[in-house]
């Protein structure tokens, strides 16, 4: 708002600047005109004065007068007298235009002289005077007239020359400060605009900024939403499936702890009291999987910059501790650093090699490899195996909570089957993703990511 007034205030200067120009231009255009016109009939009015006074004229006239004492010189003396008196009137009001303070007394003497002297001469002439006496008597002293007259067509050419340059000096000024004040104005005038236009597109760039916050915003509470639906439906059939298969082996552990209590031989009643714990113990790992799954989706996980390497080597040494696995079979690559929760990504690290181990090939050597490269933003950790794969049958279930059927259990090795689902969730909660190449009898190969920067960090 403050800018849209500095422009108006600039239009309005500058309409002022240009209209001032044109009423300078037309003044000084006015006065040049005057000065030539008053110059022009001062000038005019100064010749014919030179022609009617002096010789030629009025004292012309005179002079035949008192030589042959004809009236029609007479007459003519006292016409140009008339004339010359009108010319000093006009003369003098030039004069005073252009500031000039002259009188002309002694021309208006002169002439008045002149004409006075007429009837001495008729008179004289009457009584037959000499002509050199006449002449004697009339002489009249005209020089100084004529002098006065001089001096005042040098100052009206004076004059003249002054106020020639004062005009043009006025209007080199106006040419020069005009276009000055005009550029002046309208750099103003474009400085405010470029402000006007930059503020503009930083309040563009900043709108749309928000707005691809907002968007991805939007787009991460959709996310979120479709994540937390898909995990609710997921959870749902997963406490189906937990209920109805966690009656299989409390139904066995009773059968065990009834046969146990029938029979007297002390070997006969141990193993079917451990064929009980086995079947309890069972029932308990599939509520702590259940429990685990329901935590992640309660509170998001403690991240902090954790080295990956030094992860996946502590999930190793707990794998080594459950399972018999050569260090050899084992090649963990430098890994880099990411954000995460340090015990869930360990967690996540010994299920996947928990998995290589127990779906190792029994007819050649294991082989576990751990790799890592950055992707963008993200870190993405790779751990594949030589070993039976998985079924082409389960391989689009395969991160799917799930409790494995009769049909799973005989031609895989002892589990529940959800580490898998438990990794997924585990990874989803960092904000990451996880996926699997494998196929039956070719080995497998787990993949997923991490954030290189913390969670939840706006960068612009």
């Amino acid at each position: 708002m403050r800018h849209k007034t500095f422009i108006a205030l600039a239009i309005t200067g500058l309409l002022i600047v240009t209209a001032s120009d044109f009423w300078i231009s037309q003044k000084v255009r006015s006065q040049r005109s005057t000065l030539f016109e008053t110059v022009s009939t001062a000038r005019h009015e100064t010749a014919k004065l030179y022609e009617e006074f002096g010789f030629g004229g009025m004292i012309h006239a005179f002079k035949n007068y008192v030589l042959r004492g004809d009236a029609r010189y007479s007459d003519t003396v006292r016409a140009k007298a008339h004339s010359i008196l009108i010319r000093i009137d006009r003369l003098l009001l030039a004069s005073e235009s252009l500031g000039l303070d002259v009188e002309l007394g002694n021309l208006r003497r002169t002439i008045t002289a002149y004409s006075d002297q007429l009837p001495v001469v008729t008179r004289m002439r009457a009584e037959n005077r000499p002509i050199d006496e006449i002449d004697d008597a009339v002489r009249i002293n005209d020089a100084a007239a004529l002098q006065e007259l001089a001096f005042l067509e040098a100052q009206v050419a004076l004059v003249t020359r002054t106020q020639i340059a004062r005009l043009s000096r006025t209007s080199t000024i106006q040419d020069i400060l005009t276009p000055l004040l005009q550029m002046t104005m309208l750099a103003f005038m474009l400085f405010l605009w470029s402000q006007m236009h930059r503020n503009h597109v930083q309040s563009a760039h900043q709108a749309d900024r928000q707005l691809r916050n907002l968007r991805a915003s939007l787009d991460a509470q959709t996310l979120t939403i479709g994540r937390i639906k898909k995990s609710n439906e997921a959870l749902s059939r997963f406490s189906g499936m937990v209920a109805h298969d966690l009656k299989s082996p409390l139904r066995q552990a009773a059968i065990f702890l009834q046969l146990s209590g029938r029979t007297t031989d002390k070997a006969e009643r141990d193993e079917r009291y451990a064929q009980a714990t086995e079947c309890i113990t069972r029932a308990n790992t599939i509520v702590d999987c259940f429990l685990n799954l329901a935590q992640l989706g309660d509170q998001p996980p403690d991240t902090n910059l954790e080295d990956i390497s030094c992860i996946f080597n502590e999930a190793l040494d707990e794998v080594q501790a459950v399972h018999k696995v050569e260090s050899d079979s084992v090649e963990i690559s430098p890994l880099g650093e990411a954000f995460c929760d340090r015990d869930l990504i360990r967690q996540v690290a010994v299920n996947l090699l928990t998995n290589a181990v127990k779906y190792a090939r029994p007819d050649q050597l294991l082989k576990i490899s751990v790799d890592a490269r950055r992707i963008h933003d993200r870190l993405k950790i790779t751990v594949a195996d030589n070993g039976v794969g998985v079924p082409d049958d389960i391989r689009d279930t395969l991160f799917e909570p799930r409790i494995r059927g009769k049909g799973e259990r005989d031609r895989a090795p002892e589990g529940i089957g959800l580490g898998l689902a438990l990794c997924k969730a585990i990874i989803t909660a960092h904000g990451g993703e996880i996926s699997a190449e494998a196929h039956e009898g070719q080995g497998a190969r787990f993949a997923f990511t991490l954030p290189l920067a913390q969670p939840g960090l706006q960068i612009y």
